[in-house]
């Protein structure tokens, strides 16, 4: 019997063609499954290799499976997919990669889609996996920040990620921006509140 056809259920002078997800070379009494990874058409003489991006996880099968949003595959012949990476992301399916969430934003493992960095917090490296905190003497107010800004004169942040800066109170001030805490008014000056 040719490739991709047996002569098992046929008896002598008779060939019938393997069904699809099942292989013969020439001369095979019988038809083979095709590995977890590959696929076929009836009469296949050899199973086809999953491209990129797309998997088989079953034997015997005719075609392949786009990998699901958030995981990637960059080989032939997958039998998974794999998780991107955090700080990377897949928003479609059947891709063979991810690719980086941009500044100011950041992801989990696994992620089709990356998250602006919260209030109070920032980033300024591609592909993060976390936002960090405003130092104390900085804040952001929105989201989605790659950089902190200074607490202006009069003003200031003790704590990490801070949304807004606190006023000095009364008889205190700060001379300078991004001030961790204001000093006290030496005797005989005074300062009103946010001085």
């Amino acid at each position: 019997c040719p490739a991709g056809s047996t002569s098992a259920d046929y008896g002598q002078g008779g060939c019938g063609k393997c069904e699809a997800g099942k292989f013969a070379v020439s001369s095979s009494a019988v038809c083979t499954a095709c590995p977890a990874g590959s696929y076929s058409a009836e009469g296949a003489d050899t199973c086809i290799l999953c491209p990129p991006g797309q998997y088989q996880s079953k034997t015997s099968q005719t075609s392949c499976v786009g990998c699901p949003v958030g995981k990637y595959t960059s080989v032939k012949g997958a039998t998974i997919c794999t998780d991107c990476d955090a700080g990377k992301i897949q928003p479609s399916k059947g891709q063979s990669s991810c690719v980086n969430c941009a500044v100011g934003t950041y992801s989990g493992k696994g992620s089709s889609a990356c998250t602006d960095c919260a209030a109070g917090k920032y980033n300024s490296i591609v592909g993060s996996a976390t936002c960090t905190d405003c130092p104390s003497g900085k804040y952001t107010s929105t989201i989605g920040k790659t950089a902190c800004f200074d607490c202006d004169l009069g003003k200031f942040t003790s704590t990490s990620g801070n949304t807004v800066c606190k006023q000095c109170s009364t008889g205190r001030f700060a001379s300078s921006k991004a001030t961790t805490q204001c000093a006290i008014c030496s005797a005989g000056k005074y300062s009103p509140t946010g001085s």
